[in-house]
C-alpha cells in the first residue's frame, strides 16, 4: 500500500474511507476484532473457501478468488475490471487459475 504502515490505525481508517466503506460499521467491526476472531475468520476462510492469501474475494455464489493486480488500473477503469473479474469467476466456474508469468526487471 505505497509503503504505508498497515499496522497504524489511522492508515487503515484512511484506506477504508477512500474505499467508500460505511465508516460507522467499519470502525465498530475494527474495534471489536480480536486476534481470536481473526483466527476464527481465517480458519473459516480456509475450510469453507480454500483461502490461501489476501485479497481473496467471496462472491454471492459462494465462489472465491484471489486476485493480484500490479500496477493498479486507473481509478476510472476499476469498476469495469471488477465486473470482468466477477463475471469470469461467477460465469466460468471451470476456470480455476490464470497466472501470467512476469519476467524479472532488466
Amino acid at each position: 500500500m505505497d509503503g504505508k504502515d498497515l499496522t497504524d490505525r489511522q492508515t487503515i481508517l484512511d484506506v477504508a474511507t477512500s474505499a467508500d466503506l460505511n465508516m460507522e460499521r467499519f470502525e465498530h467491526d475494527f474495534d471489536a476484532a480480536t486476534l481470536d476472531q481473526v483466527g476464527r475468520d481465517h480458519e473459516e476462510g480456509v475450510q469453507t473457501y480454500g483461502v490461501f492469501g489476501t485479497p481473496t474475494f467471496v462472491f454471492e455464489s459462494g465462489r472465491a478468488a484471489y486476485m493480484r493486480l500490479r500496477p493498479l488500473p486507473p481509478t476510472e477503469e476499476l469498476p469495469a475490471v471488477w465486473e470482468q473479474v466477477r463475471a469470469l469467476i461467477e460465469e466460468r466456474p471451470t476456470i480455476l487459475e490464470i497466472k501470467r508469468p512476469v519476467p524479472p526487471a532488466q
